[in-house]
């Protein structure tokens, strides 16, 4: 399965990376393995 989400790298060295994920509906990040300890943050607009 091939992501369809779009990522935006802000930061990346040797401590942090720093990515922003945009999904439009039904987007998705697509089968991955995560190798590292990570954080999520969520914001949803409001109308």
């Amino acid at each position: 399965m091939t992501g369809t989400a779009k990522p935006t790298v802000f930061i990346d060295n040797d401590k942090v990376i720093v990515t922003e994920w945009r999904f439009a509906p039904g987007a998705n990040t697509g089968w991955h393995r995560v190798v590292s300890q990570f954080e999520i943050a969520i914001r949803k607009q409001l109308n």
